[in-house]
């Protein structure tokens, strides 16, 4: 790893910082949005939640360990040697891949609506979208624990 001036950690953690806030901010507005509208108590609503709670995920650890890693400034924190560097890694991804399958379930949702209109009720159901978004989060942190170990 080359050493880089504190000028450079400024700039890179004022960039992070700028943008995963701004990320945070508008990934929490339209989950809120989501979440209390009542046009959105429906699959649709819960499957936007589901990505947008993965988005959260993934924006909170990339934030946060870019944060520790700037300021902490040890090489240590960039090896993948150390269990907790790969842990965060596997959040990170979990939620980017997470976010990835429930946007194509989202997509496959709204073709279901349009193709399949009188039976988009018994296909996509509150109770089997919120299975959906359990299983889609459960097995991308699956997928992901395989670079733990």
């Amino acid at each position: 790893m080359t050493e880089t001036s504190s000028l450079e950690d400024c700039i890179a953690i004022a960039c992070v910082a700028l943008a995963s806030v701004s990320g945070l901010v508008s990934n929490s507005i339209s989950l809120y949005i989501a979440r209390t509208r009542a046009r959105f108590r429906n699959a649709f609503g819960i499957l936007c939640s589901g990505f947008l709670i993965c988005n959260l995920q993934a924006i909170f650890v990339h934030f946060t360990w870019c944060t520790i890693v700037l300021s902490v400034k040890s090489p240590a924190f960039a090896s993948p040697q150390l269990f907790i560097v790969r842990l965060m890694g596997l959040l990170l991804n979990a939620g980017w891949f997470g976010s990835l399958l429930l946007h194509f379930f989202t997509a496959l949702n709204r073709f279901s609506a349009f193709v399949f209109a009188t039976k988009y009720n018994q296909l996509w159901s509150q109770s089997n979208a919120f299975k959906i978004v359990i299983i889609a989060w459960t097995s991308s942190m699956v997928y992901c624990t395989h670079h733990l170990y």
